[in-house]
């Protein structure tokens, strides 16, 4: 028993610990404790940081446990936060845009038929940044701005530049005017989805009442926080029957027609916001692309999409919480980004604007990360009602009554054995994802 639990109990690569310490740790729990142990970071994943729960109450499943206590997994979907969460995350993510594609997850496969586009719009310019890429950043002729600072920039930055996405002058940079459009990408992106019908209804030289009763639009949308401090949105919009079933539209609704509608759509849309005395008028910027999509692209947009998802907007987990007063000084930012959130967290002492504060650590904006219609796919929750339910059925794990009192114990492992053996279990489970989407490739390129 001990050589199989060594064998299992493995420091992975990137662990210090050599296997004279890993045994030292393993001598804090007995074998039986470890085994069990090594079941129930299974069922979590390989949580980084689980939740411990005891249950009191008749047939308390929390009995006989290691230290009395279940372990749930945290369920973040922020990798800097959870990895193993944030992958389960992702994978959720990538089942919910593939139904809406292709069918599947309760989703009838005549989807597949629909019309539907890929679209992405852009801010608007705030003032001109440091771009990555072949080219000269800047390449304008000579001059400097009020401020004293050159307007161009004669060098070629790589991705990992820290200037890519900082301002030529921060002084010339409208922080407000950012900080507003991301909070209201949101309703901009609510807008045009509203708009898209009128359009399609003025293309076809119909009544938009009339429409209303035929076609709908189903639509998913992932929020893109780029490094430049802007939103970017990134959206899945298919036409429907304005039935209760997923029906296809009227045969007069082409994916060009929805294309066009979208395209005048995103034009037109705008919101007017009151900020210090004055009006301002936020629209999207001039950037947009729309791109039909067909069932056979479902996987690849899928992936796409769901990568957005597990990210914060510096890319070190600085931001992947909500902050606290006094705490932004302390975070090791760049300083374009620190001006934004600092933005972002001086607005929300304006009346009207307090969500502002509670979404600084998203540079403003307000909105899920990724929302859909009602009727695009299915959800995160029937996901996971349909992995427990299938867990449950391949284990002999009795339902967990309702009547038990739960109590919240801590989160993280009590021990630091714990933590290796989840670490092992989340390696194994990063191990087989790889080889699985290698065999994937392999396929495709066969």
């Amino acid at each position: 028993m001990k050589a199989t639990l060594e064998a299992d109990l493995r420091p992975v690569e990137t662990s210090p610990l050599t296997n004279e310490e890993l045994r030292q740790l393993m001598r804090e729990r007995s074998p039986g404790e470890i085994v069990m142990l090594a079941e129930r970071v299974k069922h979590t994943g390989g949580c980084e940081h689980p939740i411990r729960l005891r249950a009191t109450g008749l047939g308390s499943p929390s009995v006989g446990e290691p230290d009395g206590v279940l372990l749930i997994a945290c369920k973040s979907r922020r990798e800097t936060r959870c990895e193993p969460c944030a992958a389960t995350y992702r994978a959720d993510a990538r089942q919910i845009v593939r139904a809406g594609l292709e069918g599947g997850k309760g989703m009838p496969l005549t989807v597949a038929s629909h019309p539907a586009v890929f679209v992405t719009v852009t801010a608007p310019s705030f003032g001109p940044v440091h771009r990555a890429g072949g080219a000269p950043c800047h390449a304008r002729g000579p001059g400097r701005c009020s401020h004293g600072r050159p307007k161009s920039c004669l060098s070629r930055h790589t991705e990992s530049d820290e200037l890519v996405g900082a301002p030529l002058c921060a002084q010339c940079y409208d922080y407000l005017g950012a900080v507003l459009f991301n909070a209201t990408a949101g309703e901009l992106w609510r807008r045009v989805t509203i708009y898209a019908r009128r359009h399609l209804a003025y293309l076809l030289k119909r009544p938009e009442r009339e429409l209303k009763d035929e076609v709908r639009l189903s639509y998913l949308k992932v929020a893109e926080l780029q490094r430049r401090g802007v939103v970017h949105l990134h959206g899945i919009v298919r036409a429907d029957a304005a039935r209760d079933e997923v029906l296809p539209p009227p045969a007069e609704i082409t994916t060009l027609l929805l294309s066009r509608a979208i395209l005048r759509a995103v034009a037109a849309v705008y919101k007017e916001v009151e900020i210090e005395g004055v009006t301002r008028r936020l629209v999207f910027g001039e950037q947009v692309r729309v791109d039909p999509l067909s069932a056979g692209e479902a996987r690849g947009v899928a992936s796409y999409l769901a990568k957005y998802l597990t990210k914060e907007a510096s890319g070190t987990g600085a931001l992947d919480h909500r902050l606290r007063e006094g705490e932004l000084e302390y975070l090791e930012l760049p300083e374009h980004l620190r001006r934004v959130v600092e933005t972002a967290w001086s607005l929300g002492e304006e009346r009207g604007q307090d969500r502002l504060r509670r979404f600084a650590h998203a540079l403003g904006y307000t909105g899920h990360v990724m929302t859909k219609s009602r009727r695009y796919s299915t959800t995160f929750r029937q996901l996971r009602l349909a992995r427990l339910a299938w867990r449950l059925a391949a284990t002999d794990e009795p339902s967990i009554g309702r009547e038990l009192q739960w109590s919240y114990v801590g989160s993280g492992f009590s021990r630091p054995i714990d933590a290796i053996l989840a670490s092992t279990v989340a390696e194994d489970r990063r191990r087989a994802r790889g080889e699985r989407w290698a065999s994937l490739r392999e396929e495709k390129a066969a």
